[in-house]
């Protein structure tokens, strides 16, 4: 199965990036993505087995998750296909526990990850996937960035399904909040 960790939108934001899109990306050869289907991306996981997805289960419901806001800070391309809102986010303790610096859930996540794809050992860039490409783009072509901030408030543990119709993310886990009477939206 095909799994990732990622913040949902909150459904107001959802639609305003995916109006944006709509309005701002006319004449490129991209698909969009539907507003229910946009999240931002924390960490790609890829196929896994059903005993590693339970371990990632596991650990998704321990993570203490710290809401936090997001900022639209860029359109970038993400391999080949993949046309993403990057966002500019306060990351620091994300990044820490990312690295293997801390011994918590998330960062054992990061480190199976690491494990299982030892050459994707790269840097968090938390991105919100707008769009994939359906051709060349040039990305000189590409509009600023939308004034969009997200409140991201929970980590889930998705399971992508992908057909032709479009992808389905499936919620298998999420995190705790740290600290429940904290929410940014």
């Amino acid at each position: 199965m095909r799994l990732f960790l990622g913040c949902p939108l909150d459904a107001d934001t959802a639609r305003k990036v995916a109006a944006w899109a709509e309005e701002e990306l006319k004449g490129l050869p991209v698909k969009l993505v539907p507003a229910e289907n946009l999240h931002a991306t924390t960490l790609f996981f890829g196929e896994v087995d059903e005993e590693t997805a339970a371990l990632l289960s596991h650990a998704t419901g321990l993570v203490g998750w710290q809401p936090m806001r997001a900022e639209a800070k860029a359109l970038k391309l993400y391999g080949k296909t993949a046309l993403s809102l990057a966002l500019d986010a306060p990351i620091d303790p994300l990044q820490v526990e990312l690295r293997g610096d801390a011994e918590t859930p998330l960062s054992r996540m990061a480190s199976l990850l690491h494990a299982m794809r030892p050459r994707e050992n790269r840097p968090l860039d938390l991105h919100v996937t707008i769009a994939r490409a359906r051709g060349a783009i040039d990305s000189r072509r590409l509009p600023p960035p939308p004034r969009i901030h997200a409140s991201l408030d929970s980590l889930v543990l998705y399971r992508s399904h992908l057909s032709q119709r479009g992808a389905h993310y499936e919620r298998l886990a999420e995190s705790q909040v740290q600290d429940p009477s904290f929410r940014t939206s």
